[in-house]
């Protein structure tokens, strides 16, 4: 899940929000596929939509690709420290942009 926040807020003013809302992004595709692309909704603290994110996420590191036959199946694991250093790299990508 990612958080989106609206840093131009000025938190210092009494009933400032600067939380828009968060999206889930289906990161398991990207390790079954290589790679995701789409708008995804973004729902605030009472499900409410706020908005779309468009994502792409590309996996590059080969040593986490899955081969053909594995990716046929949904029931293809991976360690927790694969599963975090997908995460950090997305992030780094994501804070890298800007974003």
């Amino acid at each position: 899940m990612i958080d989106l926040i609206d840093e131009s807020v000025d938190m210092t003013i009494l009933g400032q929000r600067d939380y828009i809302g968060s999206v889930r992004i289906p990161l398991r595709e990207v390790l079954l596929k290589g790679s995701i692309t789409g708008d995804f909704n973004v729902y605030d603290e009472n499900r409410r939509m706020t908005g779309q994110l468009s994502v792409a996420v590309e996996m590059s590191d080969s040593g986490l690709a899955l081969d053909g036959a594995m990716q046929n199946s949904m029931r293809v694991t991976h360690s927790q420290a694969q599963q975090k250093d997908v995460i950090k790299c997305i992030a780094q990508s994501i804070a890298r942009s800007g974003f």
